[in-house]
Formats: structure tokens, sequence, C-alpha cells
């Protein structure tokens, strides 16, 4: 915070720079700076009510010249900044609360990824903190719906999904995500010799649970869990969508081949051989019994541009909505 002591500097004209570059390395510090410039934006407009209140009271006084006048305003303009330093008048963290709330600043990332993701399902696109915990108490107390009989529809003996029988517009629920494909994920899972849960984890963030599954242009599903791009190695159909990438730590949305798949259980195979094959991931899959290690592989490999994929990934694997699913639905974890 030593950088920011000229940020209450009037004479200072680099003091903004320095929050950005204070926003660089740690954004809540700078929110809490923004929201002190904020306020003593407020307090300077309170002090100029001040000034023309009592103007009428210094016409024809000899001392109420241009240079008063213009040192005063310098003197309020610098006394705004010094009283917004410290605690200043309450305003400030009104308005850090605020801005925190409409961006996200300071949460736990991976926390406010999955609780995005649950507010999703319930159709809302915002919701207070103070109802996440009814989120997650909610999939305790849902029914899961009943199994759907499977059958295989790829090169396998083991029971699988067939196309006509699986949902084209993608999952209603977290429970009928985690009931239809955590038996995928166990057999995948055991043939790569990683943990299934960081499997279904990973599937779930790349897809909002399933609700978000990309489509073709008209309308079909992808059955695309895993957001794997159709590059020069894929021989499939593709669907072109637009995606949101990290560039430099900054998100963006961009245009984006993705590969197209008949089933939930082929989407997972490919998912398998796509990491298993790849020198990017050999850790990842050496350390596959372990999520943290496991999801950390992937991230260091390059799988996604966002920083915070790893920890995501542990915490959908470790977090109430998964494991009450998986609990609830009476499914084998073995």
């Amino acid at each position: 915070m030593n950088a920011l002591t000229n940020t209450y500097n009037y004479n200072d004209l680099s003091s903004l720079n320095k929050i950005t570059q204070l926003g660089n390395e740690n954004q809540d510090a700078a929110l809490k700076e923004v929201a002190k410039q904020f306020e003593s934006m407020f307090i300077k407009m309170m002090l100029k009510s001040m000034r023309d209140a009592n103007a009428v009271f210094e016409e024809g006084n000899p001392l109420n010249t241009n240079e008063s006048k213009f040192y005063r305003q310098m003197h309020d303009d610098q006394l705004a900044l010094s009283m917004s330093k410290g605690k200043g008048v309450g305003l400030a963290d009104s308005i850090y609360r605020q801005m925190k709330q409409e961006f996200n600043v300071g949460e736990n990332e991976t926390r406010r990824q999955v609780n995005e993701a649950i507010r999703q399902f319930n159709g809302v696109t915002q919701k207070p903190s103070s109802d996440i915990e009814k989120d997650l108490d909610s999939v305790k107390e849902n029914k899961l719906r009943p199994s759907i009989d499977t059958k295989d529809d790829i090169k396998s003996s083991s029971p699988g999904l067939r196309v006509d029988q699986q949902k084209q517009s993608g999952f209603s629920t977290p429970q009928e995500f985690v009931q239809t494909l955590w038996p995928i994920a166990q057999k995948v899972g055991k043939d790569m010799g990683v943990e299934p849960k960081a499997i279904l984890a990973q599937a779930a963030l790349e897809t909002g649970w399933g609700k978000h599954l990309i489509h073709h242009s008209g309308g079909q599903n992808s059955f695309n869990l895993f957001g794997i791009k159709a590059d020069r190695r894929w021989g499939g159909e593709s669907a072109e969508v637009s995606t949101l990438e990290y560039r430099q730590g900054q998100p963006r949305t961009e245009m984006a081949r993705f590969r197209v798949y008949d089933s939930y259980e082929s989407s997972m195979r490919d998912y398998s051989q796509f990491v298993s094959q790849s020198e990017r991931y050999q850790d990842a899959v050496s350390n596959g019994q372990s999520i943290k290690h496991y999801s950390e592989g992937l991230q260091k490999g390059g799988y996604a541009t966002d920083p915070f994929y790893a920890q995501k990934i542990q915490r959908i694997a470790h977090g109430d909505v998964l494991n009450s699913a998986i609990q609830l639905a009476g499914l084998d974890i073995d």
C-alpha cells in the first residue's frame, strides 16, 4: 500500500495508474482504492455545495479574489482526498461492497464458479450470496429421476446411452447430470487410471452441469462434455460457437470450432485418448488418483486458459453438489 501514498496527493497525476498497476497484483485491494476515489469525488461535491451556499456572504469581501478561489479549490480537492483516506466518511465501504458484488472481485474464484452454475440451473442470472447454502441444500432435498435403461452405441461391451435416448437439450439438474454420466466416468477413469470424480467435475465445469452443452446451429447436441476443440487432428463433425478465453489474464469472447460426438460415452472415450496420448498431460495422468494433482497437471499442460481452472475442478469434485448427487442416487463410488 506504500506505493499508493501519492494517491492522496492532489498534484500526483499518475495516481490512477498506480491503482491500475495494483489491480494486476491484487484486484481486491485495487477495488478498495477505487472506492476511496469515488468517495473523494462525493466529498468534493459536498464541499463545493457548501462553498456555493456561502458565496452570497462573500460578496464585497476584499479577500474574495480569483486567486483565493483558485487556491481554495485546490485545498478542497486535497481535503476531499485526505478525508477519504483510512476509514473516510463511510461511503467507500458501501461503494466497495457494491462493486465487489457486481464484478465478483475478491471472492474465492472456485466457489463463485460453482455458485454461478447453480444459479443457472435455477434460471437466475444473479443471486445474493446468502442464498448459496440454500442452493446446495436443495440438491440434497430433490428426488433423483429414475435411471435410464442404456445400451452401448460404440464398440464396447459395456452399457452406454443410445443417441436417440440422450437429451438433445442437455440436462435439467445436476442430479440428472451425475446420475447419467457417473457410470461412464467410472469406466473411463478406470481405463485412464484417473479418479472419476475429477473427470466428472471437469465435465461439470466445462458444461455448467450439462446445461450449457455445445450445439450445432440447427440445435443438435454435440455431446461434447470437455470443450475439446476440432483441430486438424479431428476428422469428424464440428460445431462453431463463441467461447470464453483468457488472454493475459483477461477474459474475452472468441469463435472456435469444437468436436461433435454421437453420444456422451463417445465424448468421454475421446477425452480419455486426448489426454492420455498427449505429452502435455502425462504429469496429470501419472498422478490421476489425486484430484488436486490431476487438475493441476491439466492446467499446467495448458488444457484451459482460465488461471483458476484447477481450483474450480477441485472445488466441484469435493463439493456438496457432486457428492450429494452421487450419494442420493445410490451410485457405486468404488
